[in-house]
């Protein structure tokens, strides 16, 4: 999450903001994504045609529950979900999907011309697709995402996407499908919720640091 200044604001406020901030640095990036959490139900299944890189022209489906870990997380604004599954032999896939800057991820939506970070410029959906070992340095594609549910703060509690990938100039896609549903989200990120409201808009009432406490899992 970016941090903007809170000068001017009651003291108060302030000091809220400061303990509130240290709690969310401590186990958070510094960057606009929420914290990934497990899926309770789910899958990441793809496939690729003889020579296809990225798949190695195999196919695939990886369950949650069956997998060392089956990860999502969202953008705290909906712009973005992201994928991670590391399988039972410690292969690490990963899925990146993004709305163009300013824009959220709309269920219905069918998002053309994908690129990958850092080649997207900010009227770009973006796409990546990948495991470690096989890795596009450039990609271009599309997604669509025919449903998609977001809780507080940019936790995703369904999301049901398709995607295909084109790696590195190669001729032959990549093609794949995203189902996962969440577990009920922690009950503290309505107050994170409140306090990117704090940092951006009006102060909302009754919010404490016991709020902001909740919103934060002991390490």
């Amino acid at each position: 999450m970016k941090i903007r200044s809170v000068l001017g604001r009651p003291a108060r406020t302030a000091a809220v903001l400061t303990a509130a901030l240290g709690l969310a640095v401590a186990a958070t990036p510094l960057t606009d994504t929420a914290q990934a959490h497990e899926a309770a139900t789910g899958t990441l299944s793809f496939s690729g045609d003889p020579g296809e890189y990225a798949t190695g022209g195999q196919a695939a489906t990886y369950t949650a529950g069956e997998v060392q870990q089956f990860d999502v997380q969202g953008a705290t604004d909906g712009s973005a979900v992201g994928t991670t599954v590391v399988t039972n032999e410690g292969e690490r896939w990963t899925l990146h999907l993004a709305a163009p800057d300013g824009q959220r991820l709309t269920e219905g939506a069918a998002y053309t011309g994908a690129l990958r970070w850092p080649y997207a410029q900010p009227q770009d959906p973006e796409l990546e697709f990948g495991e470690d070992a096989h890795w596009c340095n450039t990609s271009t594609g599309s997604f669509t995402v025919s449903h998609i549910a977001f809780g507080p703060y940019g936790y995703v509690r369904e999301i049901d996407a398709a995607f295909g990938q084109y790696c590195s100039g190669g001729t032959v896609p990549a093609r794949g499908e995203l189902h996962a549903q969440m577990p009920e989200p922690p009950a503290g990120l309505a107050a994170l919720d409140a306090l990117e409201t704090r940092r951006c808009g009006p102060e909302p009432e009754n919010v404490t640091l016991a709020d902001y406490d909740r919103a934060v899992p002991e390490a």
